[in-house]
Protein backbone atom coordinates (compact mmCIF):
# COMPACT_ATOMS: atom_id res chain seq x y z
CA UNK A 1 0.00 0.00 0.00
CA UNK A 2 1.54 3.65 -0.91
CA UNK A 3 0.57 6.23 1.14
CA UNK A 4 2.48 9.10 3.40
CA UNK A 5 4.22 7.15 5.43
CA UNK A 6 7.54 5.08 4.46
CA UNK A 7 7.08 1.03 5.56
CA UNK A 8 8.76 -0.11 8.65
CA UNK A 9 11.17 -2.32 5.72
CA UNK A 10 14.51 -1.90 7.15
CA UNK A 11 13.48 -0.09 10.18
CA UNK A 12 13.09 -1.95 13.40
CA UNK A 13 11.95 -0.07 16.36
CA UNK A 14 15.25 -0.34 18.60
CA UNK A 15 17.09 1.17 15.54
CA UNK A 16 14.30 4.03 16.04
CA UNK A 17 14.87 4.30 20.16
CA UNK A 18 18.72 4.64 19.65
CA UNK A 19 18.09 7.07 17.48
CA UNK A 20 15.77 9.06 19.22
CA UNK A 21 18.20 8.00 22.45
CA UNK A 22 20.76 10.28 20.85
CA UNK A 23 18.67 12.71 19.28
CA UNK A 24 17.64 13.24 23.30
CA UNK A 25 21.81 13.59 24.41
CA UNK A 26 22.43 15.44 21.43
CA UNK A 27 19.55 18.08 22.77
CA UNK A 28 20.96 18.14 25.92
CA UNK A 29 24.36 18.32 24.89
CA UNK A 30 22.85 22.16 23.59
CA UNK A 31 22.53 23.05 27.54
CA UNK A 32 25.84 25.05 27.86
CA UNK A 33 25.77 26.57 24.17
CA UNK A 34 22.22 27.76 24.95
CA UNK A 35 23.72 29.36 28.94
CA UNK A 36 26.60 30.64 26.94
CA UNK A 37 24.20 32.48 24.67
CA UNK A 38 22.39 33.70 27.40
CA UNK A 39 25.60 34.88 29.27
CA UNK A 40 26.77 36.79 25.87
CA UNK A 41 23.39 38.21 25.25
CA UNK A 42 23.56 39.49 28.86
CA UNK A 43 27.08 41.41 28.72
CA UNK A 44 26.01 42.38 25.26
CA UNK A 45 22.66 44.46 27.33
CA UNK A 46 25.22 45.62 29.45
CA UNK A 47 27.67 46.89 27.04
CA UNK A 48 24.88 48.72 24.63
CA UNK A 49 23.08 50.50 27.51
CA UNK A 50 26.66 51.93 29.57
CA UNK A 51 28.77 52.67 26.33
CA UNK A 52 27.37 55.69 23.88
CA UNK A 53 29.34 54.60 20.55
CA UNK A 54 27.48 51.55 21.53
CA UNK A 55 23.92 52.45 21.64
CA UNK A 56 23.47 52.25 18.08
CA UNK A 57 23.83 48.30 18.31
CA UNK A 58 20.93 48.55 21.23
CA UNK A 59 18.44 46.78 18.24
CA UNK A 60 20.62 44.05 17.36
CA UNK A 61 21.21 43.19 21.02
CA UNK A 62 17.45 42.96 21.14
CA UNK A 63 16.51 40.70 18.25
CA UNK A 64 19.44 38.49 19.70
CA UNK A 65 17.40 38.51 23.20
CA UNK A 66 14.42 37.81 21.41
CA UNK A 67 15.63 34.90 19.59
CA UNK A 68 17.37 33.16 22.72
CA UNK A 69 14.12 33.92 24.76
CA UNK A 70 12.20 31.80 21.85
CA UNK A 71 14.47 29.30 21.15
CA UNK A 72 15.09 27.44 24.56
CA UNK A 73 11.88 26.73 25.13
CA UNK A 74 11.93 25.54 21.45
CA UNK A 75 14.96 23.36 22.74
CA UNK A 76 13.57 22.41 25.84
CA UNK A 77 10.11 20.69 24.10
CA UNK A 78 12.41 19.41 21.60
CA UNK A 79 14.25 17.62 24.26
CA UNK A 80 10.34 16.75 25.99
CA UNK A 81 9.29 15.02 22.55
CA UNK A 82 12.48 13.13 22.51
CA UNK A 83 12.60 12.13 25.94
CA UNK A 84 8.72 11.13 25.15
CA UNK A 85 10.22 9.00 22.00
CA UNK A 86 13.54 7.80 23.94
CA UNK A 87 10.42 6.07 26.80
CA UNK A 88 9.85 3.53 23.91
CA UNK A 89 6.62 4.53 23.85
CA UNK A 90 4.47 4.81 20.33
CA UNK A 91 6.20 7.57 17.59
CA UNK A 92 4.14 8.89 14.95
CA UNK A 93 6.08 5.53 12.66
CA UNK A 94 4.38 3.06 14.88
CA UNK A 95 0.88 4.36 14.24
CA UNK A 96 1.35 4.98 10.59
CA UNK A 97 2.50 0.94 10.72
CA UNK A 98 -0.65 -0.08 12.66
CA UNK A 99 -2.73 2.02 10.08
CA UNK A 100 -1.11 0.95 7.18
CA UNK A 101 -1.43 -3.08 8.32
CA UNK A 102 -5.50 -2.79 9.02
Amino acid sequence: MVGPYPSNAGHNRPQRLTCHAQALERLRALEPDLRRMREAVNGAEEVVRLAPARWKRRRDVERFRHAIDHLEPIVLECRDLARWAADGRRTAADYADLVLAS
